[in-house]
């Protein structure tokens, strides 16, 4: 599945496991993924540029805010608990 079929299917209802298998599902396409402290959410790595800059506002931003809303993260800490409980790098 491409990336933005990926992002399209989290509008259609969100829970734990579907956050879960998006980020899996980006994953298995190149996507890295990590906690910013910054804009306060998990950010895909591409958005790292933007987001450094202090664009927090990106194509990505609205869809990783529910994932990581969802996900019950609130800091690198938590990004990590997640990490554990649901394996979310593990490609």
């Amino acid at each position: 599945m491409k990336n933005e079929e990926i992002i399209m299917e989290l509008s259609r209802g969100l829970d734990e496991e579907k956050a879960a298998e998006a980020i899996h599902e980006l994953r298995k396409n190149g996507e890295q993924f990590l906690y910013n402290q910054q804009a306060k959410r998990i950010i895909i790595g591409r958005e790292w540029n933007q987001i450094c800059r202090g664009d927090l506002n990106t194509y990505f931003s609205r869809e990783m805010e529910r994932i990581t809303k969802v996900l019950n993260i609130s800091s690198r800490k938590t990004f990590e608990e997640a990490d554990y409980r649901f394996n979310l790098t593990m490609y």
